[in-house]
């Protein structure tokens, strides 16, 4: 990416990380799969994205969050993203 801001980031949470690889999917700066749906794709890693900022915040995120978010990555669980 050509923005100091993500390439900061990324490098906080790695830059061939899970969460660096859904951010470029999700905000479409890397090629989708051309067998697959531009939406599905960039659904899928919005939903992967959102995962794995959980886990990287979870040491600064307030219980009263925390009960929210848990409550969201178990509905994403369950349908299967």
């Amino acid at each position: 990416m050509n923005n100091e801001y993500f390439d900061i980031v990324e490098d906080s949470a790695g830059r061939h990380s899970t969460w660096a690889r859904a951010i470029r999917l999700a905000a479409a700066f890397d090629p989708s799969p051309s067998n697959q749906a531009l939406f599905k794709v960039r659904g899928r890693a919005a939903l992967t994205l959102y995962s794995e900022t959980a886990v990287l915040m979870q040491a600064v995120i307030s219980a009263h969050h925390r009960e929210v978010i848990d409550k969201t990555l178990a509905l994403i669980e369950k349908t299967g993203f």
